[in-house]
């Protein structure tokens, strides 16, 4: 994956690893780089896979099982930009505006209904570049920062209580990766259905497999 060499939106593919995935999992595999540089792999799954992931697990299990990715965040330093270019690239996307007030305005986005993600404004930043993260559902948000600080991770946002959304915090792991723990006020929507534009499938590019896989299920399981 690398940053677009200018700052528009562009289609790139690897050539080793995505396309072995591809033959695996589904085609295309493809990485659009936004006008802000961040990236976001488009992904059509295998009827295998869907059956997999949406016909083999009841919507119960789905609602009622933590460690799930439950909604995405785009850290955009030019959200005017990602706007259009994910407009563009999905026109399935809902996006709803909401006043930050000084901070800005932040764009939900939903799918037939159901909030999946949204796109927040951030200060440009040299230590600081515009970046997708994802939301993992715990059960109990402090003591999933404990044990990620037991466990060699860092908490760079501790426990903040959003009204309306629950308890979450931004979690580190040993490698410098972020993510975010969400204890929800309310049972997590999900989709009922498989449909165009979804967050389908999540993946962590690490430079270190074993202690990666170790930190995360010490933290969600």
């Amino acid at each position: 994956l690398h940053r677009c060499p200018r700052r528009r939106c562009s289609i790139s593919r690897s050539k080793s690893r995505l396309e072995q995935a591809q033959r695996s999992s589904g085609t295309p595999n493809d990485v659009c780089c936004t006008s802000a540089g961040t990236a976001l792999r488009l992904f059509q799954p295998t009827e295998t896979l869907q059956r997999t992931i949406w016909k083999e697990q009841s919507m119960e299990d789905r609602r009622e099982r933590p460690g799930r990715f439950v909604f995405h965040d785009l850290m955009s330093s030019d959200v005017g930009r990602s706007v259009k270019v994910y407009s563009s690239l999905s026109p399935e996307w809902e996006l709803q505006d909401v006043d930050l007030g000084e901070a800005g305005t932040y764009y939900l986005i939903l799918i037939d209904g159901v909030k999946c993600g949204g796109i927040v404004p951030v200060n440009p930043a040299p230590d600081l570049a515009s970046h997708w993260i994802g939301y993992v559902e715990v059960t109990d948000c402090d003591a999933a920062i404990e044990c990620a600080i037991t466990e060699g991770g860092q908490v760079p946002v501790p426990t903040m209580d959003v009204p309306g959304m629950g308890k979450f915090a931004v979690v580190m792991d040993r490698q410098d990766a972020s993510i975010k723990a969400i204890e929800p006020s309310t049972p997590s929507q999900h989709p009922t259905e498989p449909a165009s534009g979804q967050f389908y499938w999540n993946e962590l590019l690490t430079t270190d497999t074993p202690s990666a896989r170790s930190f995360y299920q010490s933290v969600f399981g």
